[in-house]
């Protein structure tokens, strides 16, 4: 989750907002074009045309307005570019409330309690290791270690806490209200 700005699921555009009529779409993440369109017709009221296109930024721009691009090629294409809207922190200014990329999910009862301390476990162990892994990851990324550091500690949350849980279910209902999903799910959560 983010609360605000999260660096890696960002929408790029030519030249500004209200001259978006046609967006590329990066199809990695159906969440990420969920809200895209959340933001785009509730805050920007906008209605545009989608296209899904592999993830090049250069080619995306030629054939639409604006695109979406999510993981490592948002990060890398937000630090050249400076015509682009981070999704988290439009989120977060639209609702107030984090914004929830990834959970675990499962039917009741499939997971049990010693699954869930697993989960919690790796957690724990992976969030002593942030210097390590951004050290390793950056050996061969364009930015430096320090970068994809604050990007771990600073832009994601691994936390899973009430307000995540708001923020989870005022995108599904955002989504019904706007035809994205059928109903909204019932969701129940694990301690």
């Amino acid at each position: 989750a983010s609360r605000g700005a999260v660096k890696s699921v960002s929408l790029f555009f030519k030249e500004n907002i209200s001259a978006i009529r046609r967006v590329a779409l990066d199809s990695s993440s159906r969440t990420s074009v969920a809200l895209l369109k959340i933001i785009l017709q509730e805050k920007y009221e906008l209605e545009a045309e989608f296209v899904v296109m592999a993830p090049d930024l250069d080619e995306m721009l030629a054939r639409a307005d604006a695109a979406l691009l999510i993981g490592d090629k948002a990060l890398h294409y937000a630090a050249q570019n400076t015509h682009y809207l981070d999704l988290g922190e439009e989120w977060f200014d639209l609702t107030g409330l984090p914004f929830v990329y990834a959970f675990w999910a499962g039917n009741e009862l499939a997971l049990t309690n010693q699954d869930s301390e697993i989960i919690r476990a790796s957690y724990r162990y992976g969030s002593k290791k942030v210097d390590e892994i951004a050290k390793n990851f950056a050996a061969n990324q364009p930015l430096s270690w320090k970068f994809y550091h604050d990007y771990l500690t600073n832009n994601i949350s691994y936390v899973f806490g009430e307000e995540e849980k708001q923020g989870l279910q005022e995108f599904y209902r955002y989504a019904f209200y706007f035809g994205l999903i059928e109903h909204i799910p019932d969701l129940h959560f694990y301690e």
